[in-house]
């Protein structure tokens, strides 16, 4: 099921026109749900597919 797919910062900042650090800020800050993945020092996010589509009817269709 497409929902159940879980996304990297790179394909949601590509989808939403930003940079990947962008998206993985929104994450640190909340704004979009996701997984925190350490990787030896830095951290990684995963996004699932649901999580992304609330996002974007939350702040990105509000904003028109």
């Amino acid at each position: 099921m497409r929902n159940d797919r879980w996304m990297t910062t790179d394909e949601v900042a590509q989808l939403v026109g930003v940079t990947r650090q962008t998206v993985a800020r929104w994450c640190r800050q909340g704004r979009i749900a996701a997984r925190a993945i350490e990787s030896g020092p830095r951290v990684i996010y995963r996004i699932r597919y649901s999580a992304f589509v609330d996002f974007v009817r939350r702040y990105i269709h509000d904003a028109e």
